[in-house]
């Protein structure tokens, strides 16, 4: 449905329900992409890698983070980011946070999609099995 086939209410109600979508969905980014850093931790015996691994789960942290609090601090009070009645923030400092939450999720998912490949280069085991297993757990990157 269109905004302008909407209610002021229903418009309200719309955008309220985006803004508490877009906490929930930052938070749960940390949780999925950590989860997967932690599986391939158990794996890999690379102390850089290991390494690079602990820098993906902070830089998704922090990126969670930082982006939910910006969404919730976008606006003064944070009801102005539904109803419009309030203060908020110029389009540039929302748009140096998109920028950022979109570097930051595309090296952790890039990171995320790749790094099983290079784990699982050496083991010795069937090359089939090897890419198989690969593949399933560069799954992060979709």
């Amino acid at each position: 449905m269109r905004d302008a086939n909407l209610t002021p209410e229903q418009n309200v109600n719309a955008r309220h329900s985006v803004v508490i979508f877009q906490c929930f969905y930052l938070i749960s980014l940390i949780f999925v992409k950590s989860s997967i850093c932690f599986a391939l931790l158990r794996i890999t015996t690379s102390r850089v890698i290991r390494q690079f691994l602990y820098f993906i789960i902070f830089l998704s942290f922090c990126c969670g983070f930082v982006t939910a609090v910006a969404c919730l601090a976008i606006c003064v009070p944070v009801s102005a980011s539904w109803t419009g009645i309030g203060k908020c923030a110029p389009p540039s400092v929302l748009k140096c946070v998109a920028v950022y939450t979109t570097v930051s999720s595309c090296i952790t998912d890039f990171s995320c999609s790749i790094l099983p490949f290079v784990i699982l280069w050496n083991l010795q085991m069937d090359k089939k099995l090897k890419f198989t297993l690969a593949a399933i757990l560069s799954l992060g990157f979709l």
